[in-house]
């Protein structure tokens, strides 16, 4: 017994202090208890099917729940509060979108589904995906009628995932990233929140009345897009640039561009139609 507290004592240190994990301690320890739970998910799956791959399940929602909750109790909150988060739940789940499985090469994270028709990759990521035997591979046909990430979504939402953070949608294809804002209102229609993310931008739809405190925002600026079809009674409020029942076109959607939260809170209000939140930094 000794000797295996002391065991989950050194894994619970390797995982705060290793680089390439940026989690807390507290991070380290949600790890290390869900992992627990979860190889012995596993190894049930294991002896009922022959298989180790975990499934995006309700256990992985409610991990990620209970992860964000602790880590906001605990004062991890804005930018590194959401990584944080994003580090401790891609111990749970990850899906690779085609290409995407070139990110994982030389890093000790392993993607747990891979989706695509998988064209895009070099000749050292098909040989690196090869070596993926815990990952469960779904090969699609080139010619399709969706794109390989457009895939990648319509799998996690079937399988009950309820919020997505895609990484490397805004690469240097402007058709791809075009075709990755439409997954925002995809998301929407089948209940679940997409956010696209990146080094510089945190982007999603936002409701009605959503409310955004300057401590936890994602860069200096905040910029407002309507989506297929005009915002009415569009209303800033703690903003440097406030608006007041403004019926925002695409016409000019320059007016709503690079503000910024003045107060420590700040509320956006519409009437109707689909508002894109565009958060960034230089």
């Amino acid at each position: 017994m000794k000797f295996l507290l002391l065991a989950i004592l050194v894994l619970t240190l390797l995982v705060w202090l290793v680089p390439a994990i940026p989690v807390t301690l507290v991070g380290a320890i949600i790890v290390v208890i869900f992992g627990f739970f979860f190889a012995t998910v596993s190894s049930r799956m294991v002896g009922i099917v022959g298989s180790s791959n975990n499934p995006v399940s309700g256990m992985a929602i409610a991990t990620l729940l209970i992860t964000t909750m602790i880590l906001k109790a605990t004062g991890t909150i804005g930018m590194t509060g959401m990584v944080a988060s994003i580090a401790i739940g891609s111990v749970i789940c990850i899906i690779a979108a085609d290409r995407g499985v070139e990110f994982f090469m030389g890093t000790d994270l392993k993607p747990d589904i891979a989706v695509g028709d998988f064209d895009s990759l070099s000749k050292e990521g098909e040989a690196y995906m090869e070596t993926l035997i815990n990952t469960e591979i779904l090969r699609l046909k080139p010619e399709k009628d969706d794109s390989d990430t457009q895939s990648a979504v319509n799998y996690a939402i079937e399988h009950g995932a309820g919020k997505i953070i895609i990484l490397g949608a805004t690469g240097n294809r402007i058709d791809h990233l075009m075709a990755n804002f439409g997954l925002l209102m995809l998301g929407k229609s089948k209940n679940a929140q997409i956010i696209l993310a990146d080094k510089y931008n945190y982007m999603c739809l936002i409701e009605n009345g959503t409310i955004l405190k300057k401590e936890e925002q994602f860069g200096k600026y905040v910029s407002f897009f309507t989506v297929g079809g005009d915002v009415t009674g569009l209303t800033l409020r703690g903003f440097k640039y406030p608006l007041n029942g403004y019926r925002l076109t695409v016409a000019d959607s320059g007016l709503t561009v690079s503000n910024e939260i003045s107060e420590e809170t700040a509320e956006i209000l519409y009437e109707s139609g689909q508002l894109l939140m565009i958060m960034s930094r230089d």
